[in-house]
């Protein structure tokens, strides 16, 4: 009896109770989303307010916990640079931007390096203390890959072109295009003097060739082709001056005078598949020729003599092999 009491007098106290909690939770929500909404314009006014203090006005610096310097950032009106220093070792990194382009410098202990790139991007150039590389349009006039010996200044005035003013260091080597110059390998000695070029031939277009130069920078080896750019031919000279050369067609070797005349002359005859032996007058004409015959199944060996207007001639095949006066 008591218990049924109790459970009906907990049905008549619950439905007011459950009301007032009802009423409490809403008030609660509702007071907890006015207090949102405040916390949030807080916070944006905050951000608001910070959009100014993150702008730092330069220079300045950044140091770690232990007070070293990590950062340094530097302006002054021409140029913008960003310094990194390394806490570990001495290495340095520098970025710059400004009148004299954009550059990159790292710096270490033992040596240093530098990447820059000209302001209007048409070259960028690495250079340490031993070499200087650049890829580009170049102030001299060169179109390509370019390399030097920076701290030398250039004795030849080939490797500044038309601007001395130009020059990074004397030229080691190139693989580029010079005004009025079709693009080429060059290599140079340590003085700046070319000593070796490969690339097309000037006197047979689209065929190519490798020059060798001596120390005073004349030609004393070529390798190419004949003037119609067909056929290979080697040459050998000196003071600039043909030789000796080899041409793949006509089948000869020939050696030359001073003048440029052949003096004799070693390859396939010109009258069978035999070969021929000429030696030549300082003009360049035959005197002396021996090779195969075909019409004798043999060899043959002629001499001329201009004053005479008369050749004497030696046949194989021939009883007594006796000379023949015409």
């Amino acid at each position: 009896m008591q218990t049924r009491y109790l459970f009906l007098f907990l049905a008549l106290l619950l439905p007011g109770y459950a009301g007032l909690l009802a009423n409490t939770f809403d008030e609660a929500a509702h007071v907890s989303i006015r207090e949102m909404g405040k916390r949030i314009a807080t916070l944006e006014a905050m951000l608001e307010k910070q959009g100014d203090v993150t702008r730092i006005k330069a220079p300045f610096e950044v140091i770690d916990k232990a007070g070293n310097l990590i950062m340094r950032v530097n302006n002054n009106g021409t140029f913008t640079a960003l310094t990194l220093y390394s806490q570990q070792k001495e290495n340095t990194v520098a970025i710059a931007t400004g009148t004299l382009g954009s550059r990159i410098l790292l710096i270490s202990d033992a040596n240093s390096a530098l990447l820059e790139a000209n302001n209007d991007g048409s070259h960028v150039a690495v250079t340490n203390a031993d070499v200087r590389a650049s890829l580009g349009s170049g102030d001299d006039g060169r179109d390509g890959l370019v390399i030097q010996t920076p701290g030398i200044a250039p004795t030849v005035q080939e490797n500044t072109g038309d601007n001395p003013a130009a020059g990074s260091g004397q030229m080691s080597a190139e693989i580029s295009t010079q005004t009025g110059k079709k693009l080429a390998l060059r290599l140079y000695d340590d003085k700046g003097t070319m000593i070796v070029s490969a690339g097309s031939n000037p006197a047979a277009a689209g065929s190519g060739t490798v020059r060798i130069a001596n120390t005073q920078g004349e030609t004393v080896a070529f390798m190419g082709t004949t003037l119609e750019g067909e056929h290979g031919a080697i040459g050998v000279a000196k003071a600039g001056k043909d030789v000796v050369g080899l041409f793949a067609e006509p089948r000869m070797i020939a050696v030359y005078s001073d003048s440029g005349a052949p003096l004799a002359t070693m390859g396939k005859s010109d009258k069978s598949e035999g070969g021929n032996l000429t030696a030549r007058s300082p003009t360049g004409d035959g005197v002396f020729s021996a090779g195969y015959n075909s019409a004798v199944g043999g060899g043959d060996a002629c001499v001329y003599r201009a004053k005479k207007q008369s050749d004497f001639c030696l046949g194989i095949g021939v009883p007594g092999m006796g000379t023949i006066g015409r």
